[in-house]
């Protein structure tokens, strides 16, 4: 698709001139604003939680060499973490850091994705695309995680991109830039190796049945595959010999069922309502249909593209592989195409139905805005942006886009909630600050979202391992980190941290079956140390039940 010539390009249908463009115009810009937003809300409160504590777990314990030589028990993404060591090294990680790259990949992606299609499709359809991009569910949370899938995205799209403008119109600049951006992607997360490598299958395939099977044209593909080949081995290749067995021991354990595919298509499209998912399935295969009619060359590219990335995923058999969530991560790469061949398909409906109306350009805009802003309010977004919400990337928003079917809703939503959260709620959203201590960075264990929708608070996370050792498992103290405090302070410097300090002592879930899930038989460490000596300190607790005890920092009065 991305090779499309000017020729291509002055075939594309058009519902407008003037007028059109200023809709053009007012659509992308709006989706621009849109799409900063949601991917910046709240993300100075966010906590890093689940696979986000790989790279720290990983900087805390080993050298660049152990880093670099190995993908690591969790599976680290070796250059990300690498650079989150040398920030903390520097003395100068944080969450904003360790957002910074993701959330600059993730944007950069949308908008090179929109842009890359801004001369071969209808204004339209790249008005709905922008705003598809903007809103997708999945696009703003990877660019709001501390995760290397958001790099990998932009830098697959560019890689994808240039190699075909190489292939159908030469210049080697573009088989550079390829090679950079397509190594580089895979040295970030191996996932993305089966599209990305599979450019030079696809481009064989063309050469042998295109007819010409030229052997020099050959020959350049053999040159910049071997150069491609060569480059990837060299970057995971050490890491891939060392870790060759905890990898394989990953893969082969699970399958893609109807069901995941089912859910996994929801969550891609990010609506929880099956009408409107069928619906949009309906216009994909419009678009896909109309795409290859107009560029057939482009379309069966990025199609077959898609196909080796999707089986590849599906025959690896990897872990969590039944689960929406991850089947959607590992195909991430094929998301923003997807969303395109909607964007086509929709235009071509609204066009046809439109033809020879007064006001087209108007209900044009009206039915853009009103299919994305569907799509927008039927997702998980509106929840997880509520104001205030510490734990955007927890999985009970994300696990599944309709709640209804999250299991880990049905698993964590249950349970006591103390009464101090909501007496908590009687006061603005967002005027106090909870230091929840000892946690579990797991969203499979990790409760603290819930009683944060109900007290309305801020939330930040107390380490403890220096007040009463050993402490939790996901407790880092190398860096300026805004939503973690170090307990082993001054009650003066906690003052300025918080208004309370919420010590948990009970966390029992019925998915805790394996040793490795609990401390010392219990689902979190024991505080009683700690207890003791702020009782020591600030007298009495300010509330206590059976699951936590609460001391009021704050001089003012509590509820």
């Amino acid at each position: 698709m991305t090779g499309a010539t000017p020729a291509d390009a002055a075939s594309a249908e058009s519902i407008g001139t003037a007028r059109q463009n200023l809709w053009l115009t007012a659509t992308v810009t709006m989706a621009l604003c849109v799409g900063l937003a949601l991917r910046s809300f709240q993300l100075d409160l966010q906590i890093l939680v689940d696979d986000e504590w790989h790279a720290l777990s990983k900087i805390s314990s080993s050298s660049y060499l152990e880093i670099a030589g190995s993908f690591g028990f969790h599976d680290h993404s070796i250059p990300l973490t690498l650079l989150y060591k040398w920030i903390a090294d520097h003395g100068a990680l944080s969450e904003p850091a360790m957002f910074a790259l993701p959330y600059a990949c993730g944007v950069i992606a949308c908008v090179f994705a929109a842009w890359a299609h801004r001369q071969w499709t209808t204004p339209m359809a790249l008005g709905l695309f922008a705003l598809l991009l903007a809103t997708s569910p999945l696009l703003v949370l990877y660019t709001r995680q501390a995760r290397p899938y958001a790099i990998t995205l932009m830098l697959g799209l560019v890689a994808i991109w240039a190699i075909y403008r190489w292939y159908r119109q030469g210049g080697n600049r573009f088989a550079v830039l390829y090679v950079v951006a397509g190594s580089t992607a895979i040295y970030f997360h191996l996932i993305v190796a089966p599209a990305l490598l599979g450019v030079w299958a696809w481009f064989a395939v063309d050469w042998w049945f295109g007819g010409a099977r030229d052997p020099k044209r050959l020959a350049q593909l053999a040159t910049w595959g071997t150069v491609t080949t060569a480059v990837v081995a060299m970057l995971i290749g050490p890491p891939l010999a060392h870790d060759w067995g905890a990898l394989t021991a990953k893969v082969g354990v699970d399958e893609v069922t109807a069901a995941a595919i089912y859910r996994m298509l929801m969550l891609v499209i990010g609506t929880r309502w099956p009408w409107l998912m069928i619906t949009s399935m309906v216009l994909a295969a419009i678009g896909t249909a109309l795409l290859m009619r107009r560029y057939p060359h482009a379309t069966f590219f990025a199609v077959g593209l898609v196909a080796l990335q999707v089986l590849f995923v599906a025959a690896s058999g990897a872990l969590w592989l039944s689960h929406a969530l991850l089947l959607a991560r590992y195909t991430l790469l094929c998301l923003p195409l997807f969303l395109y061949a909607i964007a086509v398909g929709f235009a071509w409906v609204i066009e046809q139905a439109i033809a020879g109306r007064s006001f087209r350009n108007s209900i044009a805009f009206a039915a853009t805005l009103t299919f994305a802003g569907l799509l927008y309010l039927s997702g998980p977004l509106p929840a997880a942006l509520a104001y205030p919400d510490s734990f955007f990337s927890h999985l009970i928003h994300f696990f599944d886009v309709d709640p209804a079917h999250n299991e880990l809703v049905a698993l964590l939503k249950p349970g006591p909630m103390p009464e101090f959260y909501r007496g908590l709620a009687a006061y603005e959203p967002g005027t106090k600050v909870v230091i929840e201590a000892p946690w579990r960075f797991e969203s499979l264990f990790n409760r603290l979202p819930y009683f944060q929708q109900v007290h309305r608070q801020r939330v930040k996370i107390g380490f403890v391992g220096e007040l009463c050792p050993p402490g939790a498992y996901a407790e880092f103290r190398r860096g300026r980190f805004r939503n973690f405090v170090d307990l082993n302070q001054p009650i003066a410097a906690l003052r300025k941290s918080g208004d309370y300090i919420v010590f948990h002592k009970r966390l029992e879930l019925a998915n805790m079956t394996e040793s490795w899930q609990r401390y010392e038989g219990k689902g979190l460490p024991s505080v009683d140390a700690c207890i003791e000596k702020f009782k020591a300190i600030l007298g009495p607790p300010f509330f206590e039940d059976a699951t936590v005890t609460v001391f009021r920092l704050e001089l003012s009065e509590a509820p």
